[in-house]
């Protein structure tokens, strides 16, 4: 069973959209975790690599996996 997270599109930021993500899907305990973790290269998008930069775009109605490391998932759902 992998928890879900239901997420705002407007609550994201441009530029942050995955950290963002993070917070709120319980990934990550703060957006300097989330940043760290993404510069480590630990987390992944529908199993592709989330870049650390602002290469990361999610849009209204988008549904994917999050994954930080190799076992700890969680499937978010941007409205």
């Amino acid at each position: 069973v992998v928890p879900e997270t239901v997420v705002q599109a407007d609550r994201l930021t441009e530029s942050e959209a995955a950290v963002d993500l993070l917070v709120a899907s319980g990934l990550a305990s703060s957006r300097r975790d989330a940043r760290q973790s993404l510069t480590d290269g630990a987390i992944r998008w529908n199993g592709g690599r989330v870049p650390s930069g602002d290469g990361f775009r999610v849009a209204p109605g988008d549904i994917g996996l999050l994954q930080k490391g190799r076992r700890t998932k969680h499937l978010v759902v941007v409205r």
